[in-house]
């Protein structure tokens, strides 16, 4: 779980009735917050590898088929694929192509939401795309001169002040280096991720769908 811890059994009980639709499962619980899970059905392993991203209790699952050796002690969650809106986009670029273009801007394109693909939304474009947890991650991009800002699904822990995942706005280093409190919290490689993702005023440009 990204963000929120889950306990056991409550997570058994939400992931039989995501996965389970043809056959049982099975959860191990492992160190640090991760799990494994044995399919008596392949369709039902293939849906939850294949069908994500899952959220429980509005935060991500991450999923990944199993390799020897994994040692969950020092393992971390540093890819994930994350939903993203895009509101105001004109209708002419709900297109495949383009909204893969975008997709591929914000990190690495997985679909398009089905709703949007169809047109049958026009508030705002659905995009799912594989984002890096270790840096900024993008807050708006231009087409043809306009700003569309990227609003993220499901990432709470997402600081809207330096758009890195894993802390709150309060705890920012990085707004503590713009006040000139800290001056030694940022290297030159910092300065440069941070400026990539477009962080172009000091209360931030990030925004984190909020769920009603």
């Amino acid at each position: 779980m990204l963000g929120k811890r889950v306990g056991f059994k409550a997570l058994e009980n939400r992931l039989n009735q995501l996965w389970a639709k043809h056959g049982s499962l099975s959860i191990v619980d492992l160190d640090n917050d991760f799990f494994t899970v044995s399919f008596a059905n392949n369709d039902d392993h293939c849906r939850a590898l294949l069908e994500g991203p899952w959220m429980i209790y509005d935060h991500y699952h991450s999923v990944r088929e199993w390799k020897p050796n994994f040692c969950p002690s020092s393992d971390a969650i540093e890819q994930i694929a994350v939903w993203v809106r895009i509101s105001g986009l004109p209708l002419e670029y709900y297109d495949a192509r383009v909204l893969a273009f975008i997709g591929n801007r914000i990190g690495s394109m997985v679909k398009v939401d089905r709703n949007t693909l169809k047109i049958e939304r026009g508030k705002y474009a659905r995009l799912c795309v594989q984002v890096d947890l270790t840096k900024p991650l993008l807050a708006m991009f231009s087409i043809k001169g306009r700003h569309y800002k990227i609003e993220y699904e499901g990432l709470h822990l997402l600081c809207l002040r330096c758009g890195r995942f894993g802390h709150g706005n309060d705890e920012c280093g990085v707004a503590a280096f713009l006040q000139g409190e800290m001056a030694n919290v940022m290297t030159s490689g910092d300065r440069e991720e941070i400026s990539k993702a477009n962080m172009i005023k000091e209360d931030g440009s990030w925004v984190v769908v909020q769920k009603t």
